[in-house]
């Protein structure tokens, strides 16, 4: 049960680190593509902060 719910944390912790780095990458583009992303995440964060 513990390995199970390691590795479910593990897997929300390494894709919150993945989008977050593209994030940080993106903005290398400009600062309308880096806003343009955290908009779009944070209607994902605030949809899962309602749960």
């Amino acid at each position: 049960m513990l390995n199970k719910l390691q590795a479910i944390s593990g897997l929300i912790f390494a894709t919150f680190i993945a989008v977050h780095l593209l994030n940080t990458c993106l903005a290398s583009l400009g600062p309308g593509a880096y806003d343009g992303v955290q908009g779009a995440l944070r209607l994902v964060y605030q949809f899962f902060g309602r749960c």
